[in-house]
C-alpha cells in the first residue's frame, strides 16, 4: 500500500458558490431585517385589531345598547306624554263645549222653591217630576184631583210675575179617573 498516495487525513473540498461580497451581505441582512419588520408589522396590526375589537365589544357596544335603551325609554315617555296630552285635550274640548251650558244659570233652587210655593198655595196639588228642556223651559208634572184643579193651577201660574210662557202640555186622567196628571211648561224671567 505504499503505492497509494491517497492521504486520508486531507479532504479535498471545493465551493461551487463563489464567496459573497460585503455589498451582497449587506443586501441579505437588509432583506432579512425587512422580512422581520414586515412580520412584526403584521403581528402588531393584528394585535391592535384584536384590542380594538375587544374595546368595541366590551365598551362601545355596551354604550350603544345603553343609548338605545335610553332612546326607547324617552320614546315611551313621549308616548305616555302624548296620551296625557290627548286625554287633557279631550277634557279641554269637553270643558269648552260645556262652558255655555255651565254659564247658564239653571236656577234649580228657584224652581224647587216655586214648586214648594205651588204646593203650599194649592194643597191638593203635588209635583211628581221636574225637567228642563234644551230651550231653557222648565217642565213640571203635577198630580191633581180633577181637571178643574188643573185649570186653576194653570191660571195660578199665569198670574205669577216670575214666570212667562206658561203652557199646559198635557192633562189626562190616571188611576181610574180618580187622579189627573198635568204637565205644564214655563220659563223663568231671570234665567
Amino acid at each position: 500500500m505504499q503505492g497509494n498516495n491517497y492521504d486520508q487525513t486531507t479532504v479535498f473540498s471545493f465551493n461551487l458558490v463563489p464567496p459573497k461580497t460585503k455589498e451582497e451581505l449587506v443586501v441579505l441582512e437588509e432583506r432579512d431585517n425587512s422580512i422581520l419588520y414586515s412580520f412584526l408589522l403584521v403581528f402588531f396590526s393584528m394585535f391592535i385589531y384584536f384590542v380594538l375589537t375587544l374595546i368595541q365589544t366590551f365598551i362601545i357596544n355596551q354604550r350603544i345598547d345603553q343609548g338605545t335603551n335610553q332612546i326607547v325609554q324617552q320614546e315611551s315617555s313621549f308616548s305616555a306624554y302624548d296620551e296625557i296630552k290627548r286625554i287633557k285635550g279631550e277634557l279641554i274640548t269637553k270643558g269648552e263645549l260645556l262652558e255655555p251650558v255651565l254659564k247658564k244659570d239653571i236656577k234649580l233652587t228657584e224652581v224647587l222653591d216655586l214648586a214648594n210655593q205651588i204646593t203650599v198655595d194649592n194643597p191638593t196639588v203635588h209635583v211628581t217630576t221636574y225637567s228642563r228642556e234644551s230651550t231653557g223651559e222648565f217642565v213640571l208634572t203635577f198630580s191633581v184631583p180633577d181637571i178643574p184643579t188643573a185649570s186653576t193651577l194653570v191660571e195660578y201660574l199665569n198670574k205669577n210675575e216670575e214666570l212667562q210662557s206658561v203652557f199646559a202640555r198635557n192633562i189626562q186622567y190616571i188611576q181610574n179617573d180618580t187622579e189627573v196628571s198635568a204637565t205644564i211648561s214655563f220659563s223663568l224671567l231671570n234665567v
